[in-house]
Formats: C-alpha cells, sequence, structure tokens
C-alpha cells in the first residue's frame, strides 16, 4: 500500500511512523508534502519517507492520501491534488473536515 500525507507536521509525522513501525507499509511506500520545507525535511529525516515539491506528485504515487493540514488549508489542498485524484481514498485527519 502506498501512503500520501499532504501536510507532513507532527500528526503526519507520527502516522508514517506508526504505519512503519507496525510494518503495514515501509518508508519507500510512503510520500509526502508540505508547504515548509523544514517540514518536508524533518518528516524524511524522521520517517525515512519521500517527500516531493507538490500534493498533486504525492497524489499520483499514493493508493491512500492522508489529509493533514489545518482545516482553513483543506479546500486548497484538495483543488490541488484534483487533477492527479484517481479514486484514491482519501482520510482527513483536519479538525472538523
Amino acid at each position: 500500500m502506498k501512503v500520501g500525507f499532504l501536510g507532513a507536521g507532527r500528526m503526519a509525522t507520527a502516522l508514517a511512523k506508526g504505519l512503519i513501525n507496525r510494518s503495514v507499509c515501509g518508508p519507500g511506500q510512503i510520500t509526502a508534502y508540505d508547504v515548509s520545507e523544514d517540514q518536508r525535511r524533518a518528516f524524511s529525516e524522521s520517517t525515512g519517507a519521500w517527500v516531493v515539491d507538490n500534493n498533486a506528485e504525492v497524489a499520483r504515487r499514493a493508493d491512500v492520501l492522508i489529509v493533514a493540514v489545518k482545516p482553513a488549508h483543506v479546500a486548497e489542498v484538495l483543488k490541488d491534488v484534483s487533477t492527479a485524484y484517481s479514486k484514491q481514498l482519501i482520510i482527513s485527519i483536519a479538525a472538523g473536515v
């Protein structure tokens, strides 16, 4: 299973580590993007997973997309992936979404 994180902050990092530690998927099967280069770097260093330059690339690589951004940014992120969406399961961990 290939998992993509739209947002690479603390919650995304914790979830990715959990998936890896429980052998649900390996680091090479996880991809993430965050607007913050520092967050992308920290995510990659903490998990060993891939980071890319945009949300659409995450969507192209994933079977499951996890929306891990603040609620105010969800619409923008989903718009970013709309052209790359191809029946992936989308899970939101954004509060209230």
